[in-house]
């Protein structure tokens, strides 16, 4: 390997006479290779070992909530290596809403969520508020393994809109609460949004209502 190229050559280098001044012209310039050979082997060397090992920094305290890369993988510059959750960070839900669904979707509207890991029957729901709405659509096809939330029966979306929902301060009543600080990041949740809440009656007279008013 390298560290025995470089032996190699300061070997050969030592059986060289001490004076220089004594060699001839080809054997000075021979001799001066070589010294150059063996300081170039010595960085090579040097720079080598300190590519052995490289140490990744997380951008701040917190704990590993997946784990992307196995030890001894080969890795690339750029790659991921594991998802971060920061300390104290309160946990989300991103829920993707189809774009016929989001029109009545806002801030500060409560949710229903039901986690796939505590089956709803026996643990119950956790309440929780829409925080944000996002204001374009993302193509479902690029959500992966993510599900939008659809309809039985209709087809599945193209774009869905971001909804970001926080799970309400207060601690639910009952079941939800045992299995409530077990939760973790990347979870699956399903949601239920309250909607106003109209019966079929109002919602057809309400476009009745409003053009008498504009006839007025």
């Amino acid at each position: 390997g390298m560290e025995r190229a470089r032996g190699a050559a300061e070997a050969e280098l030592a059986t060289l006479p001490a004076g220089r001044a004594s060699l001839p012209p080809q054997a000075r310039r021979e001799s001066s290779q070589m010294r150059r050979e063996v300081q170039a082997l010595a960085q090579a060397q040097a720079e080598n070992e300190s590519h052995r090992g490289t140490q990744v920094l997380a951008p701040q305290a917190g704990e590993i909530a997946a784990l992307l890369a196995a030890p001894g993988q080969p890795v690339v510059a750029g790659q991921t290596l594991a998802t971060l959750l920061p300390a104290g960070a309160a946990l989300e839900a991103e829920l993707w809403v189809p774009t016929r669904s989001a029109g009545f979707v806002r801030a500060g509207m409560p949710v229903w969520l039901r986690v796939d890991a505590f089956p709803y029957a026996r643990y119950g729901q956790l309440p929780a508020h829409v925080r944000e709405v996002s204001r374009s659509t993302v193509a479902a096809r690029d959500l992966g393994d993510v599900h939008a939330a659809d309809e039985p029966g209709v087809a599945a979306p193209d774009n869905v809109f971001r909804v970001t929902v926080t799970p309400d301060p207060d601690a639910p009543t009952g079941a939800a609460i045992a299995w409530r600080q077990s939760l973790k990041a990347g979870m699956h949740v399903q949601a239920s949004l309250e909607t106003e809440r109209r019966t079929l009656v109002e919602w057809a007279l309400e476009p009745l209502a409003a053009w008498r008013v504009a006839a007025k």
